[in-house]
């Protein structure tokens, strides 16, 4: 997934190779090293932001679908465990045939 560049670091990645460019939109490894080589903070600061939204995004759908598992199994589980549903035999022959 492609990261969308600050308006304020456009001026640097204008510097930098179009390959640089790349190593900062894929990744956050790539976006410190370009930053670390172009000796930019406000690059390193953009990347660091991103990672960390990234991030929040993440944790945020991952709690909700979380909570939606809650929801599902106290809606389909059953609400007695243990509770014994079967009918009790009539007969010895057909208790000795349920073992």
């Amino acid at each position: 997934m492609k990261a969308a560049i600050p308006p304020a670091c456009e001026p640097i990645l204008q510097v930098v190779s179009e390959r640089a460019q790349d190593a900062v939109k894929d990744s956050v490894f790539g976006g410190l090293a370009v930053a670390r080589a172009a000796k930019s903070s406000s690059l390193a600061d953009s990347v660091r932001s991103a990672f960390v939204h990234g991030l929040d995004v993440v944790l945020v759908v991952s709690g909700g679908l979380g909570l939606l598992g809650v929801l599902l199994a106290v809606v389909w589980l059953p609400r007695h465990v243990g509770a014994d549903t079967a009918e009790p035999a009539e007969s010895e022959h057909e208790a000795a045939d349920a073992v």
